[in-house]
């Protein structure tokens, strides 16, 4: 459990540290009257890209120094082309599921300008996509999870462990919930295939739908204003019943081939 708490730490404190630190460097150039102003400065979307980058880009960086993570977390190569259609099944129906409940809970979204800023900027997509997953898997699953399984604790629980703490640090209404359910998926195919890259993969995509779904519909759409009530209460349904259904067969799909190995 000490390995776990201090990777949390450490993550924490990266976030919280870069932002005081360019906060810090950006109450000096505005004092100077190089920026715009203060207020103008913590909605600007170069600003919060930074921020967002360099907090992540940290977090990997000492991961890596700290052996949180090793080769073999990043490697594709115990992955098989039918894997990576599976992660794809399971996900677009958790996906829906998850949206869809945080919609019938009437959630609020805390980050909504923050990230509506983001998307506005091309460094701020980079790390939406690909960078803040990659530091989020590694903290979480390749650090977190496989230090609880390290020291003993049951799968399970190691599981359910790393996807509460997933979702707690996002610290948004609207995500919490969705987080903590998406991280147990993440969490289970990380467990189960050995290999980050899975559930590196099934954050990139999750995340990629997020920002083009915004860029099509912005952030005001809802699911069930497109769909409709009762056709809403139907998808919600069959997406449950073909994520149990998909992980069902991913999970006899992987017990096959361990016996074949």
């Amino acid at each position: 459990m000490k390995r776990a708490f201090i990777i949390l730490l450490l993550f924490l404190g990266i976030q919280l540290g870069v932002s005081a630190l360019i906060g810090m460097l950006g109450g000096v150039l505005l004092a100077k009257g190089w920026i715009a102003p203060e207020g103008e400065l913590v909605t600007n979307p170069l600003f919060l890209s930074i921020i967002l980058c360099l907090s992540n880009a940290l977090t990997i960086v000492i991961l890596f120094l700290m052996g949180a993570v090793c080769r073999e977390d990043l490697s594709t190569g115990r992955l098989r082309p039918k894997d990576y259609l599976f992660f794809v099944l399971m996900l677009l129906p958790a996906l829906f599921w998850v949206n869809g409940l945080t919609e019938l809970f009437q959630l609020s979204d805390e980050m909504a300008v923050h990230f509506d800023r983001l998307m506005r900027h091309p460094l701020g997509v980079f790390s939406i996509v690909l960078l803040g997953p990659l530091a989020e898997e590694m903290v979480f699953r390749a650090g977190i999870q496989r230090a609880l399984l390290q020291q003993g604790l049951m799968p399970w629980s190691a599981i359910a462990v790393s996807a509460l703490l997933f979702g707690i640090v996002h610290g948004n209404p609207a995500q919490i919930p969705g987080a903590i359910l998406l991280g147990m998926l993440f969490c289970w195919v990380y467990w189960r295939t050995r290999s980050l890259s899975s559930a590196y993969f099934m954050h990139v995509l999750n995340n990629l739908i997020g920002v083009v779904t915004w860029t099509l519909w912005g952030s005001d759409a809802r699911l069930i204003d497109l769909t409709g009530p009762w056709l809403f209460g139907g998808l919600m349904f069959l997406s449950c019943f073909l994520l149990i259904v998909f992980i069902l067969l991913f999970e006899r799909h992987m017990k096959n081939r361990n016996k074949s190995v």
